[in-house]
């Protein structure tokens, strides 16, 4: 069951008798969302930490949905983190995304973005692609939490566009 509120509140059941109350605000159109994480993902690929870093809320954090080649499970990064892994990240030359869905909800102030991210390896010049979901929600104008989705041993695979493509048609 789901309610909702016809003002800036989403209210959400689980289970009918249990409610959970999450207060949302009509801050930015579904193509302002959009357009603001699309901005992020271009001063990625393009090398510009100042501009990413501009487009983070104060208390941005990131999460991996996944268990990590160490074994960390769903392995968080905020503050100074979030800063030292957008400098070393912003550094990858020759970085590309293929976007395949990235739809936004105003209601919620939410961007979900299915992409694969293309990166060559420094060592031998061939390609790795990985598939990732990556959830951000927006707070005052900003990127202010990020989930991704990805199977981090995808990462470290040579995978083909024909493999990428065989999937997604």
């Amino acid at each position: 069951m789901i309610l909702r509120d016809s003002g800036a509140a989403c209210i959400c059941a689980a289970p009918e008798s249990h409610f959970i109350f999450m207060h949302y605000y009509i801050d930015m159109t579904e193509q302002e969302l959009i357009a603001l994480v699309m901005a992020s993902f271009e001063s990625e690929r393009t090398s510009n930490p100042e501009v990413g870093l501009a487009l983070l809320h104060p208390d941005f954090r990131v999460t991996e949905m996944n268990v990590g080649p160490d074994g960390t499970v769903f392995r968080t990064l905020e503050g100074k983190a979030v800063r030292n892994l957008i400098q070393s990240a912003f550094q990858i030359a020759a970085r590309e995304y293929q976007y395949i869905n990235v739809v936004a909800d105003a209601q919620t102030q939410v961007v979900m973005m299915e992409f694969v991210e293309v990166s060559p390896d420094p060592r031998n010049g061939k390609r790795f692609r990985t598939p990732i979901v990556a959830i951000c929600e927006i707070k005052d104008r900003k990127i202010y939490r990020t989930r991704h989705y990805t199977d981090d041993r995808l990462s470290y695979e040579y995978l083909e566009q024909p493999d990428i493509d065989g999937v997604l048609s």
